[in-house]
């Protein structure tokens, strides 16, 4: 009588159910479907933010003092907020918009009280404004967004290899 051998193609047989219900595929595949899904909303708000933004002047009211972010692979940022106030669909509007971002030093005269900037802000919610870049708001992906996307499809690139590969 010949021994009882399980032979490779068998294992692949088993069936998809006790695939799908391994940890090493549910895992990655969750993490990067969720992670592509934040990439493609960070990307949506930005761009309908870019596309529905009304440019004006602002008026600094208050400049806060920069905080400090330290970084453990470089040198710390130092970032700037300011209350700014401008007018929006006939009303006075204040806002907190970021007035600078620099590196290594804090950032001098980004803006005084007083001062005038150009800032963009969404109609559909006045209070959310930001400082206007010279060509005015950009749609262009993030870096970071694009890193967001990109770390979640090689999630599910991990997880398809680990379910479509032969055991």
């Amino acid at each position: 009588m010949e021994p009882f051998r399980i032979r490779r193609r068998d294992v692949w047989r088993v069936g998809w159910s006790s695939r799908l219900r391994s940890f090493g595929v549910l895992v990655p595949l969750a993490l990067g479907l969720a992670t592509v899904a934040g990439g493609c909303w960070w990307y949506w708000d930005a761009h309908g933010f870019a596309r529905r933004a009304v440019v004006t002047e602002a008026v600094v009211e208050r400049v806060e003092p920069p905080y400090r972010l330290d970084r453990e692979d470089g040198p710390p940022t130092y970032v700037s907020y300011g209350t700014v106030r401008y007018e929006a669909a006939g009303r006075k509007v204040v806002a907190r918009v970021k007035l600078s971002a620099c590196r290594r030093v804090p950032c001098g005269g980004a803006a005084a009280p007083g001062d005038r900037l150009t800032v963009a802000y969404d109609p559909d919610s006045v209070r959310r404004a930001a400082r206007t870049p010279p060509g005015g708001p950009s749609s262009a992906p993030h870096p970071g967004m694009l890193l967001l996307v990109g770390v979640g499809l090689l999630f599910i690139a991990a997880a398809a290899y680990t379910l479509f590969s032969p055991p």
